[in-house]
C-alpha cells in the first residue's frame, strides 16, 4: 500500500519576520530626524500660509464681482 503522503503546513512567523524586519532597518540618527522634523514643519506652514493668501485673494475677487453672499 501506498502511503499518502501529507503536505506540512508551512508556519507563518508574522511577528518573528516583523521584528527581524525593524532590526534590519537602518535608522536615522537624532541629527538628521531634527533636521526632517524641522522641513517638515516649515513645508507645511509654507503651504497654509499659501492656501490663506488664496482664499482670501478669491473671496476679495467673488466679493467685488458680487458672487454668493
Amino acid at each position: 500500500m501506498a502511503k499518502k503522503k501529507i503536505a506540512k503546513k508551512e508556519k507563518k512567523y508574522y511577528f518573528r519576520n516583523w521584528v527581524k524586519e525593524i532590526k534590519r532597518v537602518k535608522w536615522p540618527d537624532a541629527k538628521t530626524s531634527g533636521s526632517n522634523f524641522f522641513l517638515i514643519i516649515l513645508f507645511t506652514v509654507i503651504t497654509a500660509i499659501l492656501f490663506l493668501i488664496i482664499t482670501f485673494v478669491v473671496t476679495f475677487i467673488w466679493a467685488k464681482m458680487g458672487v454668493g453672499f
